[in-house]
């Protein structure tokens, strides 16, 4: 299964493991961030095509 791929990731990398199985919370965050990414994205390039 993709669980027991992704956990032969060194220990070390707990960071990861925590990105690639986000929380409820963790993953609102996620969509969050892209969200004001994308937006922020678009905004620029609305404006560069105004100019």
């Amino acid at each position: 299964s993709t669980m027991e791929r992704y956990y032969e990731y060194p220990s070390g990398n707990i960071t990861i493991r925590n990105w690639l199985f986000p929380s409820a919370e963790g993953a609102l965050i996620v969509l969050t961030l892209y969200a004001i990414v994308f937006f922020l994205l678009g905004y620029l390039l609305f404006k560069r095509r105004q100019l």
